[in-house]
């Protein structure tokens, strides 16, 4: 599939759900805003680090949503989706050391040399669908997973983030408002994207096929 039908699929995915799809945003938005003010500005610095790591789950359920949304045609959007990674306590572990060890090896990239760090974020730009789609999987296999599922395809990946730089500068007019469309089909690109990717798992309507 091409980029466009790539894109195209995504507004299709979405088209007609497009704020029931910005909710899970929503709620993660509003959770980081809460601990924010909760927090207030004089905390240490390591503090914001935890939350995000604590909030990791977060977006693999966000992700859980998209894979839903892509693959089955009008199914019904659960927002306590967004939640299930922290019920299954199990995982927990190794949802938090796969989002650890990649940032760390992205951060490291970032810091001997920027363009080593940038491949190594698109080598782990698919890490929670990876999560959201694997029952059971270890850190260490996710991550192997993305390698396996990125290898070959980074520059593709970049050009597929660089694509959304318009709609960016749109979000920024709008002041946030165009977000509410922005978000969903930007998560729905890159859930189409991965399932495209994807060597076993792959359920990509056909009539979007070339």
């Amino acid at each position: 599939m091409t980029r466009q039908q790539v894109k195209l699929k995504a507004k299709e995915d979405i088209r007609g759900r497009v704020f029931a799809c910005f909710i899970p945003f929503l709620i993660l938005g509003g959770i980081q805003l809460l601990i924010g003010y909760l927090l207030g500005e004089n905390t240490y610095a390591i503090v914001p680090i935890l939350v995000n790591i604590a909030m990791f789950p977060l977006s693999v359920g966000i992700a859980a949503i998209f894979l839903q949304v892509v693959r089955q045609k009008n199914s019904d959007i659960k927002m306590g989706k967004v939640f299930d990674f922290y019920k299954k306590t199990n995982r927990l572990g190794q949802i938090f050391l796969a989002y650890i060890v990649s940032s760390l090896y992205v951060i490291g990239g970032l810091i001997l040399f920027i363009i080593p760090g940038i491949i190594l974020a698109m080598r782990y730009s698919m890490l929670t669908f990876v999560l959201a789609d694997y029952d059971d999987i270890s850190w260490r296999d996710a991550l192997y997973k993305c390698k396996q599922i990125t290898d070959g395809r980074k520059g593709e990946i970049f050009i597929y983030m660089l694509s959304f730089f318009g709609w960016g500068i749109l979000v920024a007019i709008t002041l946030g408002i165009l977000s509410i469309y922005v978000l969903p089909y930007y998560q729905a690109t890159f859930a189409n994207l991965y399932t495209i990717y994807n060597p076993t798992i792959n359920v990509i309507d056909q009539e979007f096929l070339p």
